[in-house]
């Protein structure tokens, strides 16, 4: 069977987000995602992804997933309350990044049920 093409990809998560009229927000703590979220998007498109930083993912994947609405990934996905601010260098391999969250939910959050909530700079 041939793989999936990344625009094939990226139309399937867009219908399996199933929010067919996602709203914008406003920009600061109510504009967040959860970790779950952050996992779900990194195993969806890790194929895609592999080794690579934001610099790849963000005009190959991010972008082509929220321009027709012109809303953030945050507001695409469903946002959330922050609770932890994350900042991260964009250079840095996106699963290393993914892995480092993990291990601060597990660490931090395990009466929250790793329900811990982020702001992707």
């Amino acid at each position: 069977p041939r793989s999936a093409s990344l625009a094939e990809r990226l139309v399937k998560y867009d219908m399996r987000l199933n929010r067919p009229d996602p709203k914008s927000c406003e920009r600061g703590p109510s504009r967040a995602i959860t970790v779950r979220q952050l996992m779900d998007f990194y195993e969806y498109f890790q194929s895609f992804i592999r080794g690579r930083s934001m610099y790849y993912i963000d005009p190959n994947i991010v972008r082509p997933l929220t321009a027709k609405y012109k809303l953030s990934f945050a507001e695409r996905v469903g946002p959330h309350q922050v609770q932890w601010f994350i900042s991260h260098w964009w250079g840095t391999e996106f699963q290393d990044t993914c892995s480092a969250i993990q291990r601060h939910a597990k660490s931090c959050c395990k009466s929250q049920g790793e329900e811990s909530w982020m702001l992707l700079s």
